[in-house]
């Protein structure tokens, strides 16, 4: 059976790189223009590989512009392959990225699909040194708008393996571990008074269930289709940690043609904590679990999270599109303290390049407005 994947597999990462300088300075009358410097360089690059053997390997630079960490640049090599004959492209990466807030990280991972996709085995093993500002914990802290930097470092290591029961479904574990370093300089008089024994070294180790449901036509860019993604952590002493916690998250997304290169697309998400938490693993608002757009991530944190989003999605001329979408969360101590009034709007706009038409990649650019703030975003393929 002849491998799916394809020709465009092998050269969308170095069209990537491509784009991105494509998009900074071209407008739409430009798209032409792009298109064919962008097949011109994949024709190169496909030439390299087919020299190479026709090995699936690739190098390739991300650039990074977020309100969380600032403006970076990354750099990944990526290894596609095939682990059975009608399972979907398995991948390996290794990475890591640094910047301007004097952040970075690295470390490697992947997917792999084992016998036709019965089995999905994934994770990340890494070490990270980051510079975040930290808001407190609250509607009010992150309303007051006034953070302290902290700097956050440690190893990760995160396993994770499902197993297909039916169809879709797919039921499996995680382990999840880290040793966190966090570090506070001139800490103001609002900062609360038990915050200073979280500034410490905490090792939080946890075992977890997963459950899943995957009826998406494409895993980087759907059409049509759902995704459920239900997990949990529990991290306890006698599997390591200094502190007993729990995490659970919840994520589910729709996905509806609705015309000719136009989808629109819905995500919804929960979270929840229990036990001696660290500040660090509180669900938030403006991460890269719930997608909303917007707002630093971590300004609005604490027990319980709740979102919800809708984009629309329009391929408008040949590999050329944009999006605009719109969503809202919530965050409290509770579910049941969660109220209409402390409400965190998410809204925006965005133009897409298709790097890989076969894999459905988009290389993306957007400006998102939240409560008080606004932030652009550079992309791989979408925010859900």
């Amino acid at each position: 059976m002849k491998s799916s994947v394809s020709r465009s597999d092998r050269v969308w990462c170095a069209s990537i790189a491509v784009c991105t300088a494509i998009l900074c300075v071209s407008s739409f009358s430009f798209a032409e223009q792009a298109e064919e410097a962008i097949e011109k360089i994949a024709d190169q690059t496909e030439a390299a590989a087919e020299a190479l053997g026709g090995k699936r390997f690739f190098v390739m630079p991300v650039p990074i512009h977020n309100p969380t960490i600032g403006t970076g640049l990354g750099l990944m090599t990526m290894s596609l392959f095939q682990a059975g004959e009608n399972a979907p492209p398995s991948n390996l990466m290794l990475g890591g990225f640094w910047a301007d807030s004097n952040s970075w990280a690295g470390g490697a991972g992947g997917m792999v699909h084992f016998k036709d996709d019965t089995y999905r085995l994934s994770g990340w093993v890494g070490f990270f040194d980051v510079n975040l500002q930290f808001y407190g914990i609250g509607n009010e802290a992150g309303d007051r708008g006034e953070s302290v930097e902290i700097n956050q470092s440690g190893p990760f290591f995160m396993p994770r393996l499902l197993r297909r029961v039916k169809g879709n479904f797919y039921l499996g574990a995680q382990f999840r571990y880290m040793k966190v370093k966090t570090g506070f300089t001139n800490l103001p008089d609002w900062l609360p008074g038990d915050i200073l024994e979280r500034g410490v070294t905490i090792t939080s180790s946890g075992l977890g269930l997963i459950g899943e449901y995957d009826g998406r036509d494409n895993e980087f860019g759907p059409s049509t289709g759902s995704y459920l993604l239900v997990t949990s952590n529990f991290a306890r002493e006698e599997l390591g940690s200094d502190r007993d916690y729990e995490l659970y998250d919840v994520g589910f997304n729709l996905y509806r043609t609705v015309g000719e290169g136009k989808v629109l697309a819905w995500r919804t998400t929960g979270c929840m904590t229990g036990g001696a938490t660290p500040f660090y693993d509180l669900c938030l608002v403006g991460g890269e679990v719930d997608g909303i757009r917007g707002y630093v991530g971590g300004q609005y944190r604490d027990e319980v999270s709740v979102t919800t989003q809708l984009e629309y999605r329009w391929n408008f001329h040949k590999k050329w599109g944009m999006v605009a979408f719109g969503g809202v969360g919530q965050i409290g101590p509770s579910f049941s303290e969660i109220s209409s009034d402390n409400l965190l709007p998410s809204y925006g706009v965005g133009i897409r390049f298709m790097a890989s038409k076969e894999q459905g990649v988009n290389l993306g650019i957007d400006y998102a407005r939240g409560k008080d703030s606004g932030a652009w975003y550079f992309r791989i393929a979408e925010a859900f």
